[in-house]
C-alpha cells in the first residue's frame, strides 16, 4: 500500500487520497487487501493530460512496472446513471460539487 500511495502522492493532478488497509471493494476483507480513494484537483488546477482517464492510465502503468509483488487495479467511479438515459435526454442537470 505504501508503494501505491507514494505513486499517487507524486502525481500532480491528485488533490487528496484516503487509504483503507484490509479491505477491497472487489474482494472484501483480508490482511493483504487495500483500497486507495483518490480525489483529483479541480479542473482549473489541472493541466493538459491530467483528466481522470489519463491519470488512471499513467498510475496503472507506473504501478505495473514498479510493483511486482501485488496486483494493482485502478478504475474511475461509474457515471451518474440518469445522465445517460434516453428517456431524460431533454433534461438539464446542474451538479454541485460537495466538499468532504
Amino acid at each position: 500500500m505504501e508503494q501505491v500511495d507514494s505513486l499517487v502522492a507524486a502525481n500532480p493532478a491528485v488533490k487528496s487520497r484516503t487509504q483503507v488497509t484490509g479491505y477491497s471493494f472487489l474482494a472484501g476483507q483480508g490482511n493483504s487487501y487495500g483500497t486507495l480513494i483518490i480525489k483529483l484537483k479541480d479542473w482549473k488546477e489541472r493541466g493538459k493530460g491530467e483528466d481522470a482517464n489519463t491519470v488512471i492510465g499513467t498510475l496503472y502503468m507506473q504501478a505495473q512496472s514498479l510493483i511486482k509483488d501485488a496486483r494493482v487495479l485502478l478504475f474511475a467511479p461509474p457515471m451518474i446513471p440518469a445522465t445517460v438515459s434516453p428517456t431524460v435526454s431533454s433534461s438539464t442537470y446542474r451538479i454541485k460539487p460537495v466538499e468532504i
